[in-house]
């Protein structure tokens, strides 16, 4: 996967040694859940470059399935 795609769903970080998805991390390091907000910058946890693009599959899995969820709750007039 490119370096770009994986710029989409992930922050690239400065050091390429933490990946909470494997036990030898493979090229740079990207944090997953970033946020940076009036009470600094958070990371819910580190991927790298071997892993991210597994990772970024699982999410798109689950994007899907939840947006097939919003439209059959729709369907069903339970949400507008």
């Amino acid at each position: 996967m490119r370096k770009s795609e994986i710029k989409k769903w992930f922050v690239e970080c400065e050091f390429d040694d933490e990946c909470g998805y494997c036990d030898d991390p493979t090229g740079v390091s990207w944090a997953v859940g970033y946020t940076n907000d009036e009470c600094g910058i958070e990371v819910d946890s580190y991927v790298c470059s071997k892993c991210a693009p597994a990772l970024i599959e699982k999410q798109k899995e689950e994007n899907r399935k939840f947006d097939e969820y919003i439209q059959e709750q729709q369907k069903l007039g339970l949400i507008p």
